[in-house]
């Protein structure tokens, strides 16, 4: 509501008056009316007054958040300032949806509320940006894997806490929590990233009486098919500025507002060497497929962790090969486990070493490798070893395999537990899927979520179907795959998990096998 004010000193300015209007509007005689709990915000507006002319007074008009409040105010009758009766009455200017909404918060001092919005304009300022490219950085190198030039636009979004890059429609969202480093190299910059960005992309203009809500951008996992293999790996993004001077001086001042500070690069120079292709990505999957499934597992999950890139995987093959043929299967797990720990973490002296040195260390020591938990006789017969898949918006990460409460179904199977695999759904950074009001949040679960249950996952050189659920584990986004598999086993409870008919299917001879061209389903 806004309420015309009348008799304000002239000498007073906005802030001074809101200052002084604050003991009475949050004093007792509001708190009948206040909303939320807290003190509510209002705006002053103040009217220029002649100061040569006979009033040494002047006029203006005040925003609150409710017409209770404004009443009240308006039957109080009148608030001493500096000596003056300030008086109000009902504006005949009606208070817009803009600005009821900008009192609407609790209340906030005048100068801070104006630092705010002189830092959030500051903020909102766009620089230029000729080039982006998304890089893997590993043993000494950078290397470039994807490259797109044009007339990008950086910018920053104070809500989402993020620096958004964008191109056209396409818009590549960089978390401030998930950047490790930023650092200057020329005419670059260079940000070290925890987590690969997120990518969305904003819908095209529709009819004018199209449903607002449906032309929110949305979310994907790549923004163009040559993206595709490099976008669960990224870990470094570099922008190339279109004017370097200003640009580098910009993004810095903008980057110091934000408590970030950037350093000057001192890494190895970045290069296109191709580590991530759809060539070798398919490979590797290929030789994964011809190896027991633990081994396989572990050689997918470091390359999902983005410890190596596949080309350095593949050129890896002669020496595993060696161990497989020469270890048992426990023992080359327990390499490939040492090996991933150590790649993430070398030790002193180890900087710079190459993934062949770091792999023939891990057998050279591999009698005091991974420690094993102690299982008790009691939970071995309720327990079995989970591999673990988790689907982010770009990527997925594997896990395990760990110790785990059975149930009905795998305890049918004891030979086959290996053919189910757990799989969870969040976001890059292992929280829950968040659901952002910007975004068309829904198509992008529809699409990434729905598309990896009606259409399986490929792990270790295996494909995985979706199964079944249970309502607790549903709750945690968290659903059971099988990698269809024949057995001549008797049939299952009928009291178990999942029913039959979904499941199973007998040939004349009475074997049974999965079926992979139903949908799995539970009751």
């Amino acid at each position: 509501m806004n309420c015309f004010m009348r008799n304000i000193p002239y000498a007073v300015s906005d802030i001074d008056l809101k200052r002084q209007l604050r003991p009475t509007l949050h004093g007792p005689i509001f708190e009948p009316v206040f909303q939320g709990g807290a003190p509510f915000d209002y705006r002053i507006q103040l009217f220029k007054g002649k100061r040569g002319g006979k009033s040494r007074s002047r006029s203006g008009i005040l925003t609150v958040p409710t017409e209770a409040i404004g009443l009240r105010l308006i039957a109080l009758g009148s608030i001493s300032v500096h000596g003056h009766a300030v008086t109000f009455a009902r504006s005949e200017i009606l208070a817009q949806p803009e600005q009821i909404a900008m009192v609407q918060g609790a209340y906030q001092e005048p100068v801070a509320r104006e630092q705010e919005e002189q830092r959030r304009a500051e903020l909102a300022t766009h620089i230029s940006v000729s080039r982006v490219q998304f890089c893997w950085a590993g043993f000494n190198e950078v290397s470039i894997e994807w490259e797109k030039q044009g007339s990008w636009i950086v910018s920053f979004d104070d809500n989402r806490r993020a620096i958004v890059l964008q191109l056209t429609s396409w818009r590549i969202v960089i978390s401030t929590i998930t950047i490790e480093s930023i650092k200057e190299d020329g005419d670059f910059c260079h940000l070290s990233l925890e987590f690969p960005p997120t990518l969305e992309v904003e819908q095209q203009t529709q009819a004018d009486n199209a449903d607002p809500l449906s032309l929110r951008p949305h979310r994907e996992s790549a923004l163009e098919e040559g993206q595709q293999a490099i976008v669960p790996f990224v870990n470094v993004l570099r922008l190339c500025f279109a004017d370097p001077l200003s640009g580098v001086a910009g993004f810095k001042s903008k980057m110091r507002i934000i408590d970030r500070s950037v350093h000057g690069y001192d890494g190895p120079r970045p290069a296109h060497r191709g580590l991530f292709t759809a060539h070798s990505l398919g490979d590797l999957q290929d030789w994964c497929r011809r190896q027991e499934y633990p081994i396989a597992f572990q050689v997918h999950g470091i390359l999902c962790k983005r410890l190596v890139a596949p080309a350095m995987l593949l050129a890896l093959i002669p020496t595993l090969g060696k161990i497989i043929q020469n270890l048992n299967s426990n023992e080359v797990v327990d390499i490939l486990k040492g090996f991933g720990q150590i790649i993430k973490e070398p030790g002193e002296g180890m900087g710079d070493w190459n993934p062949e040195r770091f792999l023939q260390f891990c057998i050279d020591n591999r009698a005091t490798n991974i420690a094993r938990r102690v299982v008790s006789r009691e939970e071995i017969s309720h327990l079995f070893e989970c591999y673990h898949v988790t689907i982010t918006p770009t990527s997925q990460l594997l896990s395990g395999p760990m110790p785990e409460t059975s149930n009905r179904v795998l305890r049918w199977y004891p030979d086959y537990q290996h053919h189910f695999l757990r799989v969870e759904f969040t976001e890059e950074n292992g929280n829950k899927l968040r659901l952002d009001q910007e975004v068309d949040h829904p198509k992008f679960v529809q699409k990434r979520l729905g598309g990896v249950l009606m259409n399986g996952i490929k792990v270790a050189g295996r494909r995985f179907e979706f199964l079944a659920y249970s309502q607790s584990a549903l709750r945690e986004r968290t659903v059971w795959f099988i990698s269809p598999f024949s057995t001549s086993s008797r049939r299952l409870p009928r009291n178990s998990l999942l029913n039959d008919a979904d499941l199973r299917s007998r040939d004349s001879s009475g074997r049974t096998s999965y079926r992979s061209d139903d949908p799995y389903t539970t009751r």
